[in-house]
């Protein structure tokens, strides 16, 4: 049981019930395992090309969200609690450019399922779905040198990107220790 290949991503839901493990290469698995059991309970295989890259458990434990290593890059969600589904329920490719491919960060809103972000070194995305949709619709706020004062800061890499619990907003770090602050407007318009 498990994977054939290095472990690339994890994810784990609150209750520390449900552990999720993804995998990088050649037959890659995304596996879904009871903690309690330390049995597999859910399987995909091959779920992007070449893996996956990072990946995410919604706070009601019943999507995941995974960024693939693939060229060009793919997003895909799952409804893994839904037997009938054997593949992502909707999935976005990333536009071939340099600002869009290598993405390595994905995040569910705690607050809302149906929201995440992604980001790679120099964009972010927000997007969101609904059911029975088989598109995610997003948002790419672009951060333009000019934005900021400092050359130093117009360097800037982004890492990660968060949402804030019950506040409607999220936070990306950079690789010079800022943080920008995106306004839950900017996410739904």
């Amino acid at each position: 049981q498990g994977h054939c290949n290095q472990i690339t991503a994890t994810a784990c839901s609150e209750d520390k019930r449900w552990i999720v493990t993804a995998d990088c290469g050649e037959d890659s698995m995304l596996i879904v395992w009871d903690s309690f059991s330390g049995t597999p309970v859910r399987t995909f295989l091959n779920p992007h090309p070449d893996g996956i890259k990072c990946l995410d458990l919604s706070t009601d434990n019943r999507y995941l969200v995974t960024l693939g290593n693939d060229e060009p890059q793919t997003i895909s969600l799952w409804d893994w609690t839904d037997e009938k589904e054997d593949g992502p329920i909707v999935s976005l490719q990333f536009k071939y450019t340099q600002e869009f491919q290598n993405q390595h960060w994905v995040k569910f809103n705690p607050d809302n399922p149906r929201e995440l972000a992604s980001n790679g070194k120099l964009r972010v995305l927000f997007l969101n779905w609904q059911d029975g949709a088989s598109q995610f619709q997003y948002y790419s706020p672009r951060i333009e040198k000019k934005d900021f004062h400092e050359k130093k800061k117009a360097t800037a890499l982004f890492t990660k990107t968060v949402f804030i619990p019950n506040q409607g907003s999220a936070v990306t770090g950079t690789s010079i220790g800022m943080i920008l602050v995106w306004a839950r407007s900017l996410i739904i318009d």
